[in-house]
């Protein structure tokens, strides 16, 4: 199907009610210049949210760097009606939550120790800034025009993010010891600049027998990279797969076997999980839709795939890995933690995280400045669902994880490739909660996602409504139509 809308730059998106993907055709022959003013296009700060991920670890500002390129979007939406998702007031209660849980940053939270010093009150202003900076970038990304911030410009920021990563990650392979000192470090002081002093390409930990390189950057740690990473990927595929052309479709290919080298080196097993659940669901999706032909090949190419794992190396690694839990009884104890600071402080939580009293083994087991790594394990920083319970307490979690199913359900009846796209990057991202930290590249790309499917449902009711005859139309009629769709 093509379309000719004004001067909008070529975009092959999957928007109509019937899968079929719609070739939005520049009509003026200016190819991708259209702009709504002579700066930059709406939407950039996104742009460098995303694909700038590198910058921004490279400098050590990344969790400062959200909220500030997010106020910029913020004022631009103050010139607009702004519209809200659907289910967007448990969202909504749950930044009041968030908020209101700051009272609770000096409770003693019993058999824990208490963060003393600003630093937690930082802490905790840095956490509230960042979960309303990704408020405020769903916002943005669902109320935008196709005009202003097309869809296919968002699908590529993502991807691109999924190549450096795994660009990076292929990097950690090889050096594993690389490291620097950030701009963070010299800029900021201490209590600021905590979790930024150092960049470096890879962790590397002795978990299946010796000391082996896990790929982190452009982030942190290896769980926030294998946790971003299969989001974007999800949009590479999105980007290079469906809408691309022939010879994108091989470099999508060899992007994807590149990248499971670094995958299986990362050693996340939710990760690997993650990943065999996305097939399976993007396979189920495809069969409800009748592609059962592309059911039956992707199932083909992973089956393929999949021996050729076997008989390589890297299957030797996993193996390993399944046979080592190395941090089983850490997360048990973190988990059991988390569990009982919000049995004492159900409803709005302790504000932010606690240590635990000596380790998961003993109490007298702590941290020294011979062993600094001993005992007084932060509790909340196993997932995001721990994160939420210490923190926020049950109702926190709750409103949080129920916003995530919220819009998932609302994707259920998008069969378009976008909207089984965003709606898998939810699930995923409700999956590894259990697992790994969302903030704040994680949730950021959530946001995006549930943006993108958010206007996506938008986009086809409009679309709906120009091929329905010139009659009165109830919202309920509208509504039937898509579900039917």
């Amino acid at each position: 199907m093509i379309r000719a809308v004004g001067s909008a730059p070529i975009d092959r998106l999957a928007t109509d009610v019937d899968g079929r993907v719609t070739v939005t055709v520049d009509a003026s022959g200016t190819r991708g210049r259209h702009r709504l003013s002579r700066g930059l296009r709406p939407g950039w700060q996104i742009g460098l949210l995303t694909a700038g991920v590198p910058i921004w670890w490279a400098l050590g500002i990344m969790d400062l760097v959200l909220p500030v390129l997010a106020a910029p979007l913020a004022w631009q939406l103050r010139r607009r009606a702004v519209r809200v998702p659907p289910g967007f007031w448990l969202w909504m209660v749950f930044l009041v939550w968030v908020a209101a849980s700051g009272a609770m940053l000096n409770y003693q939270v019993p058999d824990t120790i208490g963060s003393e010093g600003i630093g937690h009150y930082i802490s905790f202003g840095v956490r509230l800034l960042q979960y309303l900076a990704v408020t405020v970038v769903l916002l943005y990304v669902g109320n935008a025009t196709e005009k202003e911030l097309p869809r296919a410009r968002l699908i590529r920021w993502m991807a691109w993010l999924a190549v450096s990563t795994v660009a990076l990650g292929v990097a950690a392979m090889l050096f594993p010891t690389f490291e620097f000192e950030t701009l963070m470090t010299r800029l900021l002081p201490d209590a600021l600049a905590a979790g930024g002093d150092t960049a470096r390409l890879a962790q590397v930990q002795d978990i299946i027998g010796d000391p082996e390189p896990r790929p982190a950057a452009p982030f942190a740690y290896t769980n926030a990279w294998g946790n971003a990473l299969s989001l974007c990927l999800i949009w590479a595929v999105m980007a290079w797969g469906v809408l691309g052309s022939l010879g994108k479709r091989v470099l999508l290919v060899c992007l994807l076997l590149i990248a499971a080298v670094p995958i299986v080196h990362s050693l996340n097993r939710a990760v690997w999980m993650g990943l065999m659940l996305a097939l399976v669901y993007v396979v189920a999706r495809l069969a409800m839709r009748g592609r059962l032909l592309v059911g039956f090949v992707s199932l083909l190419v992973a089956s393929v795939a999949a021996v050729a794992f076997v008989v390589s190396p890297l299957s030797t690694l996993v193996s390993e890995r399944l046979e080592n839990p190395h941090s089983n009884d850490i997360r048990a104890a973190l988990a059991d933690a988390s569990w009982d600071a919000a049995e004492a402080s159900p409803i709005i939580g302790a504000g932010s995280t606690r240590l635990t009293v000596g380790s998961e083994t003993s109490i007298a087991i702590g941290a020294s400045p011979d062993c600094p790594k001993c005992g007084n394990r932060v509790i909340g920083s196993t997932g995001q669902f721990w994160l939420l319970l210490i923190a926020q307490g049950f109702v926190g979690a709750a409103l949080y994880l129920g916003f995530l199913l919220r819009i998932a359900w609302f994707g259920r009846h998008d069969n378009s490739p976008l909207g089984i796209a965003a709606t898998l990057v939810l699930l995923l991202q409700v999956f590894y909660a259990f697992f790994y930290s969302a903030l704040t590249v994680p949730l950021t790309i959530a946001m995006i996602s549930a943006g993108l499917l958010w206007r996506n449902d938008r986009l086809r009711r409009e679309s709906l409504a120009e091929r329905t005859p010139a009659t009165v139309r109830t919202s309920r009629d509208a509504d039937r139509e898509v579900v039917q769709s």
